[in-house]
C-alpha cells in the first residue's frame, strides 16, 4: 500500500505554523471562561439567540427525555488574511457520538457543496465578468424534518424558560 510517509509526504505540525501575532489570543475551553469575557459572552449569546429564533428545539421536562444527548460549546477566533483578529465565533454542538445507530438515528446527512459546483460558478463569474465577494454565514440551519425524537441537554451557561 502506498502511504504518505513512503512518498515523503508529511503533514505539517500545526504548532509550528503559529505566528507570534496569534499567540496572545487564547480561546476559552469552557462556557464559564467565555462568559467571564464580555466579547465572548456577546458571541455565545448571539449563537444561543439564533438557535432560539430558528426554533431549533422545544423545551420539555427532563422526565420526558430518554437517552439525553449532551452538547458542548466551541469557541474560535477568526482572522483576516493579514493575521489581524476578525471576529469571535461561538458554536453550540451536540455530542452526537452518544447516539446509537438504529435506535437514535437511522442515517446521517451532511450538506456540502461539491468542487465541480464551485468551479462552475467561478467559471460563469469569469465568463460574464460577475463580481465575486466572500460571504460569512453566521448561522446555517438545515431545514429538514427529523423522523426520530432527539433529546438534548439544555446548553450550559444559558437557560430557556
Amino acid at each position: 500500500m502506498t502511504t504518505r510517509s513512503r512518498n515523503n509526504i508529511v503533514k505539517p505540525n500545526p504548532k509550528y505554523g503559529l505566528t507570534t501575532e496569534l499567540a496572545p489570543y487564547v480561546e476559552p475551553q469552557t462556557i464559564t471562561q467565555a462568559l467571564a469575557d464580555d466579547r465572548w459572552r456577546k458571541s455565545a449569546t448571539a449563537e444561543f439567540n439564533a438557535q432560539v429564533a430558528n426554533n431549533t428545539w422545544d423545551l420539555v421536562p427532563a422526565e420526558e427525555a430518554t437517552n439525553l444527548v449532551g452538547n458542548r460549546w466551541i469557541f474560535r477566533y477568526k482572522y483576516n488574511p493579514d493575521g489581524t483578529e476578525k471576529s469571535l465565533k461561538s458554536r453550540l454542538v451536540a455530542k452526537g457520538y452518544h447516539q446509537r445507530p438504529g435506535i437514535d438515528y437511522h442515517e446521517t446527512f451532511s450538506p456540502v457543496i461539491k468542487s465541480p459546483t464551485i468551479r462552475l460558478l467561478l467559471g460563469l463569474a469569469a465568463k460574464y465578468d460577475w463580481p465575486l465577494k466572500q460571504l460569512d454565514i453566521n448561522n446555517a440551519f438545515l431545514r429538514g424534518t427529523l423522523n426520530e425524537v432527539v433529546y438534548m441537554v439544555q446548553p450550559s451557561g444559558f437557560r430557556q424558560r
